[in-house]
């Protein structure tokens, strides 16, 4: 048997005493674990919350959608335009004519007039749509009426005949918005807004009452 030569151990390595300043910290998730730990029940329940949460708000995405889709922005422009017509004409009354039952109804054509047309904008704003005034659809051919009565000096003898007709139109157009739409909201402005023209029909028919 041949003799063993002496046993070797390789040296050990110093310990650095230092070292843990080196390690690298351990990254957490920066999202709380809400399910990891949990019983099977609470876990359950906390994938049901996330669930409804979800569900709320895609209905309430999907409702702001559904509503501004229901507006129709052609009848509402028509609407608004038709409000501007009246209010211009009666501006164009309190510039030019000299009889106070006039001046009386222009006054408050273009106070009743201003308020829906204000109500509706602000109906539109509240629903991420601005109203533009340039999409009013108005009716020219009535300021060139009243423009030419000046001319003519008949304005008072033209007035009345010239406002009848704008003020029956807008009742059209009202009355078919309020048919056409599906918003409650908007059926109660029009239906409103045909009253309110209703007394400045009768108030323009009867100056004097």
């Amino acid at each position: 048997m041949q003799p063993q030569g002496p046993y070797y151990q390789s040296p050990q390595q110093p310990t650095d005493p230092f070292a843990f300043l080196n390690e690298q910290p351990k990254k957490r998730s920066p999202i709380p674990n809400l399910i990891n730990g949990r019983s099977r029940n609470q876990r359950i329940i906390v994938v049901a919350i996330g669930a409804i949460v979800l569900i709320i708000l895609v209905a309430i995405f999907n409702w702001i959608l559904g509503l501004n889709s229901n507006f129709n922005m052609g009848q509402l422009n028509q609407v608004m335009g038709q409000e501007q017509e009246i209010i211009n004409l009666a501006s164009i009354a309190i510039s030019n004519s000299t009889n106070q039952s006039y001046l009386n109804f222009s006054y408050t054509a273009i106070a009743s007039a201003s308020t829906d047309q204000s109500n509706i904008i602000k109906l539109l704003a509240d629903n991420g749509i601005k109203a533009n005034p340039k999409n009013f659809v108005l009716q020219p051919s009535a300021d060139a009426q009243l423009n030419q009565a000046i001319q003519s000096s008949n304005f008072d003898s033209s007035f009345t005949p010239v406002m009848m007709q704008q003020l029956r139109l807008y009742e059209s157009i009202v009355n078919n918005e309020y048919k056409a739409s599906n918003l409650p909201i908007i059926k109660s402005y029009m239906a409103t807004d045909f009253k309110n023209t209703e007394l400045l029909i009768s108030m323009l028919g009867n100056p004097n009452g």
